[in-house]
């Protein structure tokens, strides 16, 4: 039996609860490709939360990435983290701190995929979670991918 069934066999899910799981990804071409800036804070994902959506939540990455669409870049520094202050910045201390940083030279085109940690927040009325990256490269484009993902606790 799995820790999964062991834990939850005889669980029940209160009156009126509704859970809810939120995934928003980025691709590394079409539509929904994202373009990088080097040096500087992007925002590469974002998940709207809207009234009703009130509740505490666990928000993260499964991957992001940095890849190099020009195949000639060095990578060397990389910083991930989201916030629900609306910022577009890395936060710093107290208000969380990159969840993700990389101190790493990489010609690789493929350049980083990591995941990002989960961090819980307590949503009151409706925001806006923004992802934010910043890496740094030398020459050439690069664009981020990955899947930004919030799950509703209770």
């Amino acid at each position: 039996m799995s820790t999964f069934q062991t834990v939850f066999a005889d669980g029940t899910i209160l009156p009126g609860y509704t859970g809810k799981i939120i995934i928003s990804e980025r691709d590394l071409s079409g539509p929904n490709v994202f373009q990088l800036a080097t040096g500087v804070d992007n925002v590469w994902n974002t998940i709207d939360l809207v009234e009703g959506d009130e509740g505490l939540w666990l928000f993260g990455g499964s991957n992001v990435g940095i890849y190099s669409t020009s195949h000639n870049s060095t990578i060397s520094t990389y910083h991930a983290d989201h916030n629900d202050i609306g910022s577009p910045h890395i936060q710093t201390a107290p208000s969380g701190g990159s969840l993700t940083a990389l101190h790493l030279t990489s010609n690789n085109p493929n350049g980083y995929i990591f995941p990002q940690g989960m961090r819980p927040y307590i949503i009151t009325g409706p925001t806006t979670i923004k992802f934010v990256m910043q890496p740094v490269w030398d020459i050439g484009t690069c664009v981020a991918y990955g899947v930004a993902m919030g799950i509703k606790l209770f």
